[in-house]
């Protein structure tokens, strides 16, 4: 039986590595059955069997396929053009083809170029690989002094899975501060819940007194940062920083890299990720026992763990090189708070607040990080209402995995709600002392009388503005906060003083809440809140409220850094005749209603600040409505907000999809439809409906 080649021999010579060996088994073919047969079988003419039966001297170099170049190109260079090209490499020796052409205008073309520089022996013979330029610098880091150049840089702890839900219940530090020696891979950390040119420099201070305290040069050190404000302050400050202030008064060199250049950075970046790895896998009970587990880990890195990058040896040993009577406690240094280090150095050099009456924890919220987790909460009765209810301030709680529901629906039951009414002063000014002292201006006496430990200094306009700062102590006209501002308000800033505090940091995740007046509120003021995975269905579902009342604004608030995202909301009742009556529905799917007082005159500070509405499901007669304009009576009131962003949500089976003010300074974009009457709705509030 003839069995024949079913592709042709083009494909099959193009397909080949080696198509030599082909064409040898063709010619065997042909002596053996002749140049027809083989034709047939190769899929090929018999011109083509004759060709490479005549090239065939029974070596397999004859089989090679030969240079269809012309023998005498017309186009050859001179041996003048030749050499001028030579000596242009020559001169320019990292210059390649294509940019010799470019900057001397040559009128050869690159591959010509190319060929003379590899004709002449001309060509670069390699390029350094990447891990061959790490292997570089790390033999030229091995012959540095140790302490000759300190790594400094920051880590946000919150972006780590396994970290984050231990860091919200237990209150555990958000950043690492981290320092590490290049030559020697000596590591020195600390904690913080803020990232502040306060801390930084206290850092720092640590780590340089500690060396200098046994026996190190500190002016032989320089500590290398990034350009991030926890270093450098403001971008636009003329005068040095209070790190670089600090680093130098120690005789050391503070040195900042290029923007950009995060690779000068390797060593503490690894380390960065190492711990990730190693050590934030961890299960921690408490704060407690996350500071001693961090200070293990730092002595097993120090004196134990072989480092792959430094000769596979731990950094004491190659400490030990560098200086022979090193101390054996040179490395140690136990990882601190540096918030709670700051707070004992600041009442250490101010006795007087520690002396009096006024001084209380820093936690002075009604609810501190409480959780309330896989509840079935349900009622019947007519009277029923609020079933799940934080009341006057919470911070850092957690509402999750609960089931919330039916009722017997009225006009004022609630689901899941955060109820607060919140007393404001914006009159009194405050005069900053130091980072932790403010000094209270307050003519017309409104906060002579009031307690305010355990309220918050709130800059509501200005630069700082969103920041909010716990008042942890007063003297006289003077009150103390706990944390230093990251972004220090200056005098045109506004800063009101708000009792009680506002809802900080709450977590609302993957609860359901059916057939209630309200499914989640939050009414009053609100910060930092998260509001995530929530299925709401049947009646109001999500509605964030601010609220202005009495004369003077004492008592208002509003919402600032909010987050609405993954939530499903279905089953409204927003079913508006004409799309011009999309405003009157701000309460039913995803809104923004508010409260305001008939004698509410002027506006101060933020109603809504930073505000998310994203990745969520309306559907069946629910919907997204954003207001920034509200009537009362014969006035039209409008907010003040910022920053309001509602993108990526989607929207089936309803009158509308996304309604937001014509006047609003929000960002609508990459919102999806299906069976909408009227997706996108800009209305416009002109008077009152």
């Amino acid at each position: 039986m003839k069995i024949y080649n079913v592709y042709k021999y083009y494909t099959t010579i193009r397909e080949s590595k080696d198509p030599k060996y082909i064409r040898l088994r063709m010619v065997q073919d042909a002596r053996e059955y002749g140049i027809s047969e083989t034709a047939r079988r190769y899929c090929t003419t018999r011109k083509t069997i004759r060709k490479w039966l005549n090239r065939y001297d029974r070596t397999l170099n004859s089989l090679e396929d030969r240079s269809r170049a012309p023998r005498n190109p017309p186009k050859r260079l001179s041996p003048q053009d030749e050499a001028r090209i030579v000596e242009l490499k020559k001169q320019l020796r990292p210059w390649g083809a294509r940019r010799l052409k470019m900057d001397f205008n040559l009128p050869y073309s690159v591959k010509t170029i190319r060929k003379v520089i590899k004709k002449y022996d001309l060509a670069r013979k390699w390029r350094r690989k990447k891990h061959e330029t790490k292997r570089c610098l790390r033999e030229i880091k091995r012959k540095w002094r140790a302490f000759q150049q300190i790594c400094v840089d920051t880590k946000d702890l919150k972006d780590i899975p396994e970290y984050w839900i231990q860091k919200q219940m237990l209150g555990l530090p958000a950043y690492q501060y981290t320092a590490r020696d290049a030559c020697t891979g000596s590591l020195f950390i600390a904690f913080a819940d803020e990232l502040s040119l306060t801390y930084s420099r206290l850092f720092i201070e640590r780590v340089l007194r500690h060396l200098k305290d046994r026996g190190i040069d500190c002016s032989k050190v320089t500590i290398q940062t990034d350009n991030g404000s926890e270093f450098i302050g403001s971008w636009q400050a003329k005068n040095l920083s209070e790190v670089t202030k600090t680093i130098e008064s120690f005789g050391a060199v503070h040195k900042t890299i290029p923007p950009g250049a995060y690779k000068l950075q390797s060593d503490v970046e690894t380390v960065h990720s190492i711990m990730e790895n190693e050590f934030y896998i961890e299960e921690f009970n408490s704060k407690e026992e996350f500071l001693r587990k961090a200070e293990g880990y730092m002595i097993f890195f120090n004196y134990v763990r072989r480092n792959s990058g430094k000769e596979n040896r731990c950094p004491f040993e190659l400490l030990k090189e560098k200086i022979p009577a090193v101390s054996f406690d040179l490395l140690y240094l136990p990882p601190d708070a540096l918030d709670e280090v700051f707070h004992e150095l600041f009442l250490a050099t101010h006795p007087k607040v520690s002396h009096h009456g006024y001084h209380v924890g820093y936690h002075p919220y009604y609810s501190h990080r409480v959780i309330v987790e896989e509840n079935r909460i349900e009622a019947h009765s007519e009277r029923a209402r609020d079933f799940c209810y934080f009341n006057y301030g919470a911070e850092y709680c957690i509402a999750a995995r609960n089931t919330i529901g039916p009722m017997q629906i009225n006009n004022d039951c609630e689901g899941l709600a955060f109820h607060l009414w919140p007393a404001k002063w914006v009159k009194p000014k405050v005069e900053q002392i130091s980072p932790l002292r403010y000094k209270i201006i307050d003519p017309e006496g409104e906060v002579r009388r009031e307690e305010l430990v355990g309220g918050v200094l709130q800059v509501v306009d200005g630069a700082g503005i969103g920041q909010i700062r716990t008042v942890i102590a007063r003297e006289g006209d003077e009150v103390v906060i706990d944390e230093p501002f990251r972004y220090p308000p200056d005098s045109q800033s506004t800063i009101a003083f708000a009792v009680p505090p506002p809802f900080r940091g709450m977590t609302l995740v993957d609860n359901t809440i059916v057939h209630t007046g309200a499914n989640i509120l939050l009414w009053g003021d609100a910060h930092d809140v998260v509001i995530d995975g929530n299925i709401c269905m049947d009646n109001g579902h999500i509605s964030v409220w601010s609220v202005r009342s009495f004369e003077a604004q004492k008592v208002w608030g509003g919402a600032s850094f909010m987050q609405v995202i993954h939530n499903k909301s279905e089953i409204a009742w927003i079913k508006p005749k004409q799309k011009e009556d999309a405003a009157n529905y701000f309460g039913a799917g995803i809104g923004n209603p508010c409260c305001r007082d008939e004698k509410f005159t002027g506006s101060v500070g933020f109603d809504f600040l930073g505000l998310i509405i994203r990745d969520n499901a309306c559907i069946n007669q629910s919907g997204i409505v954003y207001r920034t304009r509200y009537d009362s009576v014969n006035n039209l009131w409008k907010l003040h907000d910022a920053g309001i962003v509602v993108e990526r949500n989607y929207s089936e089976d309803g009158q509308i999809g996304v309604a937001v003010d014509v006047d609003a300074p929000a960002v609508v974009r990459k919102n999806r439809y299906k069976n909408v009457c009227w997706p996108v709705i800009r209305f416009n509030t002109a008077k009152p409906s």
